[in-house]
């Protein structure tokens, strides 16, 4: 009777402390969306814990607060039988909410910020902020996403008319859906071809942030040993990383976690199943990760990216070559399948073979080379700042909140813990030991450097040591998962405890000392209080309550550092009514041919027309038109700053020779006339400036359309007035 009754009692305290777990998440929900909606880099101006405490009055927070605590205790008494279940209909279940999420156009572009450039409201935001630092994705990609639409050939082709106002690979550099077979190796593009704009956006991002994490979570099930918890709050550590959700949508970063992962996972899976169609099938999966890593096209993560991969294809092979059945059938299978995927990316590549050529005689980024070394140790540290990130707006540690991002390493205990399991405890594993040879050469780069010979050997020349130490971070947590899943036993209370609170101290001092005035004391305290529970609890890994903790802990932490970093908006059909560019595609479909130029207004306005289909000649340039620029510049002057990826400023002015030059490495300025501006071909020039009072012998600018502050001019020359 007394046991019942304390055992009763237990389960009560038990039941209570989920419910106060629960109301705990529902305020820290809400405190952190009210910081990124409305407080922003105002954030020294607040106190945090006055800012939860009002929170926690709520309605809304409190509702959270039941929803969440319902969810704990359904998990508390049914999680086994709920966790078996969605483990065994996950893909189900992934295809469920990747559906629905393409019904509703659930996407996360800060495409509101072009409507706001543009003179026009966005109300598609649901939760979070639109990111006007992420331009390369609201500015560039997007516009170019929505130009394949409207091309004046047909939509979706491989070499498009309305970027840069003449055939532009579009498929190789900075990607985009082509109606065309290479598509094949961006899956996640396939969408837009035949759905609408906001569906295919949706296709897009929630396709890919799905099979982002359910391809780390399968790859953790390989590298855990198959212990599901683990695998769940890995997959989290990479969906939710701070570096990958502020650079989600460009520079193929998504696709290169995904496909590295999926190729060794299917890499194991061929090595010890031996029905031919299994292996076929995974083939045939390794041919699409493959290509698709092949084609992200951007080395300064590619190269590094790519000796984790061949680290882990070195491990998968190691550890099962001995189960390994190999006919000849199987060998000429791989030999053909070799030769149809070496015929398959020569023609791709033979195909924009000019395009291959121009990129690298580029002065920008084709001749940039990197020797490694900039990497310092307090950037080591930086990783426990990134929660506050999404909240505080733009400003970064050190720099942007873009270039500061990074994985949520959990350094120093990432490297301290495979250490007691390797030389403490003699657990000698095959993986460690492959992913420590690769950490120490990304190691040595990123913080001593390269010679330039050894640098260029090792392509490493081609990754930046900044973009270098982010993809050694995510070896950091492979190999860290790999030790706990190989932990039999935690560490010692004592050792934990003195562990745990050392590197705190150690950690948050360190992050906290790169910028002082980048956080409040409360903000510095909340840091080390994490940092003590997390590494307290991974050093007590796997005990029991440890892991509990670790996992709702982690769980909130990666929340933190990615969940909003970008909004949750539903739909683009916001962008189509826009005044200006209504008035832009009614001239454009009156004169489809006609090429048009934006004066006076630089990133992102040059990308405005094209969104609407009408072929302007500085909308970003991802690579040069040298042919059309040595006519202002026949004796290639100024070549060395318009032979590059450009964001392009044009502006009139009344004589003189063409001047170009450049205020960044991928931005320049052309000043011109009216005559160069017919010598380039330009019709229509969209603008906020007054051309009229522009003169000229040969031609003028005729006002045909004013939207608000937005005036667009025809160029018409003088001997044909008369006509």
């Amino acid at each position: 009777m007394r046991n019942s009754i304390k055992q009763k009692g237990y389960e009560g305290i038990k039941a209570a402390g989920v419910v106060a777990v629960g109301m705990f998440f529902a305020v820290m929900v809400y405190t952190y969306i009210f910081y990124v909606e409305k407080v922003g880099s105002d954030y020294l101006e607040t106190d945090m814990l006055d800012t939860a405490l009002q929170q926690l009055a709520t309605i809304p927070c409190i509702a959270l607060g039941v929803v969440f605590s319902v969810f704990g205790l359904l998990w508390m008494y049914k999680g086994d039988k709920i966790g078996k279940y969605l483990y065994k209909y996950r893909y189900l279940a992934a295809g469920a909410v990747f559906i629905l999420c393409i019904v509703f156009e659930i996407n996360g572009s800060s495409i509101q910020h072009m409507s706001g450039f543009l003179g026009s409201d966005d109300t598609g935001v649901l939760l979070g902020q639109s990111r006007g630092i992420r331009s390369d994705e609201w500015a560039v990609l997007t516009p170019m996403m929505l130009s394949q639409y409207q091309n004046a050939s047909g939509a979706f082709p491989y070499f498009s008319e309305t970027v840069r106002g003449t055939l532009t690979d579009v498929f190789l550099v900075y990607g985009q859906p082509v109606a065309d077979w290479p598509v094949i190796f961006r899956p996640f593009y396939l969408g837009y071809l035949f759905l609408s704009p906001g569906k295919g956006l949706a296709f897009f991002w929630c396709g890919r942030f799905i099979a982002l994490f359910m391809a780390s979570f399968e790859f953790g099930m390989l590298i855990t040993k198959k212990r599901k918890g683990l695998s769940v709050l890995y997959a989290l550590m990479i969906l939710w990383a701070p570096v990958v959700q502020w650079w989600f949508a460009i520079n193929g970063l998504v696709e290169m976690l995904i496909f590295s992962q999926m190729s060794i996972v299917l890499l194991t899976i061929y090595m010890k199943r031996s029905t031919m169609w299994i292996r076929l099938l995974c083939i045939a999966g390794v041919m699409l990760c493959g290509g698709g890593f092949i084609l992200t096209m951007y080395p300064a993560w590619q190269v590094p990216v790519f000796y984790l991969l061949l680290a882990g294809i070195v491990w998968s092979i190691w550890e099962n070559y001995k189960e390994c059945r190999m006919k000849k059938r199987d060998w000429l299978i791989i030999l053909v399948a070799a030769v149809i995927f070496a015929g398959l990316m020569g023609a791709i590549f033979y195909r924009s073979r000019e395009t291959i050529e121009t990129m690298f005689n580029t002065a920008y980024p084709g001749k940039r080379i990197s020797k490694g070394g900039s990497v310092t140790w307090s950037d080591l540290f930086l990783w426990i700042g990134n929660i506050w990130f999404p909240m505080f707006g733009e400003g970064g540690i050190t720099s942007s909140v873009v270039e500061d991002s990074q994985f949520f390493s959990l350094f120093p205990i990432s490297c301290i813990l495979p250490a007691v399991l390797w030389f403490g405890r003699k657990v000698k594993d095959k993986l460690i030991a492959v992913l420590a040879v690769v950490s120490l050469l990304l190691g040595i780069y990123c913080v001593a450097g390269f010679p330039k010979i050894l640098a260029q050997i090792t392509f490493l020349s081609y990754s930046p040591s900044g973009r270098t130490f982010v993809i050694l971070q995510w070896a950091g947590i492979i190999i860290l998962f790999r030790a706990l899943g190989l932990m039999k036993k935690p560490c010692s209370i004592k050792w934990a405890a003195g562990g745990a609170v050392s590197m705190g101290i150690l950690t948050s001092v360190m992050c906290y000392s790169a910028n002082p005035e980048y956080f409040t004391v409360n903000f510095a305290a909340a840091m080390l209080g994490l940092c003590v529970v997390l590494f307290y609890c991974l050093f007590r890994y796997p005990g029991k309550g440890e892991s509990t903790v670790l996992a709702l802990t982690l769980c909130a932490a990666m929340f933190l550092c990615g969940a909003l970093v970008n909004p949750v908006r539903s739909g683009i059909d916001n962008v189509y009514e826009i005044p200006v560019l209504q008035e832009v595609k009614k001239i454009h479909e009156e004169d489809p041919k006609a090429l048009w130029a934006v004066e006076g207004m630089g990133m992102p306005h040059n990308n405005g027309p094209i969104m609407v289909g009408a072929p302007t000649i500085n909308s970003t340039n991802t690579y040069p038109d040298l042919e059309r620029w040595e006519k202002l510049d026949p004796k290639k002057k100024y070549q060395k700053y318009y032979n590059r990826y450009s964001q392009i400023f044009m502006q009139l002015k009344q004589e003189g020779d063409p001047v170009f030059s450049a205020s960044q490495a991928d931005q320049i300025k052309v000043e011109l006339t009216l005559e160069d501006m017919q010598t380039l071909d330009v019709e229509y020039i969209l603008t906020q400036n007054d051309l009229e009072t522009l003169t000229s012998d040969e031609c003028k600018a005729v006002l045909i359309s004013q939207i608000d502050s937005y005036k667009i001019y025809r160029i018409d020359s003088i001997n044909n007035e008369g006509e």
